[in-house]
């Protein structure tokens, strides 16, 4: 019904006011791309230790650019959590052809990337979407 009633007019600020918290989707995770401008919006449920609401729906979402992000040469490495993103586990960053595999993995490679919380994400309330 709120895809009906969005019709033409459906952006990834309104999905995330008007869709997704309304229909009530998206526990675990929810991500939402904007191809044409290419920029992503993801959230995630509440990790063990954090507070806030549980469902990624209803928490902050992280507005990531993909332009600035896929022209990295190397993913910067700061986090242990991010050792799957390492040749050997010395701490080397992956290389830029593996990582050019990776843009077709853009949701992934986007998690990684808000995990190490790198200095071009932005978080974005709901309420932020309204001024």
């Amino acid at each position: 019904k709120q895809i009906l009633y969005q019709y033409g007019k459906i952006t990834p600020e309104s999905s995330i006011r008007n869709i997704t918290s309304v229909a009530k989707t998206g526990d675990l995770h929810v991500a939402l791309y904007d191809l044409t401008d290419t920029v992503m919006y993801v959230a995630n449920a509440r990790g063990t230790n954090e507070t806030g609401p549980l469902e990624a729906y209803q928490r902050q979402f992280v507005k990531i650019d993909l332009k600035v992000e896929f022209a990295r040469r190397t993913i910067p490495y700061s986090d242990p959590a991010l050792d799957l993103l390492t040749w050997d586990k010395t701490l080397k960053p992956l290389p830029l052809t593996i990582l050019n595999g990776l843009k077709s993995k853009a949701q992934n490679f986007a998690q990684a990337i808000v995990i190490d919380r790198l200095s071009s994400t932005e978080t974005l309330t709901h309420a932020g979407f309204d001024k």
